[in-house]
């Protein structure tokens, strides 16, 4: 007995001295690997809450002194294997991490490889605000892998709305698109600061958010990258925005674009921004980024990423009478207005005694009321509102008219002026 004892200790310092694993290191290593399919790890962490807690912390730890005794090449094999695995990505975003399925939303993680060179956004913006007419955006990227290794990309676009995307290559090939589970993108927009108010491009009052701009929608889509490949991208998609037609003489549309996803690629892309006005004249635009605007066309070119989110809002000015957007206090304005031409019409009448010189203003007044005021209590308040509005200003002008019809036949006739001997 003592001489295998002795046998044993020598075979053991031998293997130490060359570095191998001892006999029992492979015995934990063989336990651990036919073990492991069999109950996994979650049947041994089930077993902590269903056999007490001395049975489920006895199998962790027969586990995790399996784990600490297991060779150190197995150990590399399985780092090296996690570090060769495809890495995902976001479009006009970064790399995304996401939790087993129930487990939370995705995230953006920054990407050490895939660089973003370029993102062009350009935003052709719809005249018919109240039809529901949509705007058409168009996206252009430029990504480079700066590794010396192959790329797997699965890459992820957020948008407001529902409405499906195009995306392609540089050679016309369609990308196949997976949605994604809305409920998985909550709170993803929340890194960075997002501008909650709209403006209004007229007076510069600032309202709520239409509903429309909070809703989020993701696809996704799979590249693949060669070591130092640049990948030209075109996205195109159909944005409904939102609008607001309660409290305004006109309606305002808006639209918002997700520029902060962008900022988990590696590096500082450049970026231009664009939109195009339905009309070079009548139309008024706001946005949170600075543009310049020349003939119906407003775009900006930056050399990095703007610390918000883009969102802009536009409205038609041709059927306002004022550079005001508040709809009572315009339309009240219009009726003064309206009133005082109505009263100086019947003033001059008075004055040269001719009937037809008041029916001049009133029928001014009236045209003013009836173009100018187009709004009043909103949808579908409005089509009783309006109609009703006229008529009362119709009314009030024929009765004022028939006042003055008498007052100028109770005025003396004018006596003809002398005539020079």
């Amino acid at each position: 007995m003592q001489q295998r004892a002795r046998m044993a200790i020598a075979a053991k310092g031998a293997d130490a001295a060359q570095g191998l694993p001892s006999r029992a290191q492979v015995g934990a290593a063989r336990g651990l690997a036919e073990e492991a399919p069999r109950r996994g790890v979650g049947r041994g962490l089930r077993g902590f809450a269903d056999g007490g807690a001395s049975g489920g912390l006895s199998k962790a730890w027969r586990i995790l002194a399996a784990l600490r005794r297991a060779p150190l090449a197995l150990i590399l094999l399985l780092a090296a294997s996690a570090a060769l695995a495809p890495e995902p990505a976001a479009a006009n975003g970064g790399p995304v991490r996401e939790a087993a399925p129930g487990f939370g939303p995705l995230t953006f993680e920054p990407s050490e490889t895939i660089r973003l060179v370029r993102e062009k956004v350009v935003l052709e913006l719809p005249a018919g605000i109240e039809a529901h007419e949509e705007a058409e955006v168009s996206v252009e990227y430029e990504l480079q892998n700066e590794s010396e290794a192959r790329q797997s990309v699965e890459m992820l676009f957020v948008r407001p709305g529902q409405q499906s995307v195009d995306v392609r290559e540089a050679d016309g090939g369609l990308l196949p698109a997976q949605a994604v589970d809305p409920a998985s993108l909550k709170g993803m927009m929340n890194s960075r600061r997002n501008d909650e108010t709209i403006i209004d491009p007229i007076d510069g009052r600032a309202f709520p958010p239409p509903s429309e701009l909070l809703t989020l929608a993701g696809s996704r889509y799979s590249l693949t990258f060669a070591p130092g490949e640049t990948k030209r991208l075109s996205i195109r998609y159909r944005d409904q925005g939102g609008m607001e037609t309660i409290s305004v003489a006109t309606a305002v549309g808006a639209n918002r674009y997700y520029l902060s996803p962008a900022a988990y690629w590696k590096g500082q892309p450049e970026v231009e921004l664009e939109a195009r006005l339905p009309d070079s004249w009548g139309w008024r635009l706001h946005s949170n980024v600075p543009l310049r605007c020349e003939d119906g066309v407003c775009r900006v070119k930056l050399d990095r990423l703007p610390l918000e989110e883009w969102t802009i809002s536009y409205a038609s000015s041709k059927r306002l009478l004022f550079p005001i957007n508040r709809q009572l206090f315009y339309n009240l304005c219009v009726l003064i207005t309206a009133a005082a031409l109505t009263l100086y019409g019947g003033d001059l009448a008075r004055r040269l005694r001719r009937f037809w010189v008041s029916l001049i203003g009133s029928g001014l007044g009236l045209a003013l009321v009836v173009v100018y005021i187009a709004r009043l209590g909103g949808y579908p308040f409005e089509i009783i509102l309006l109609p009703g509005l006229y008529g009362l200003v119709f009314l009030l002008q024929a009765l004022y008219l028939k006042r003055l019809a008498r007052q100028l036949k109770r005025l003396p006739a004018r006596k003809p002026k002398d005539e020079p001997a």
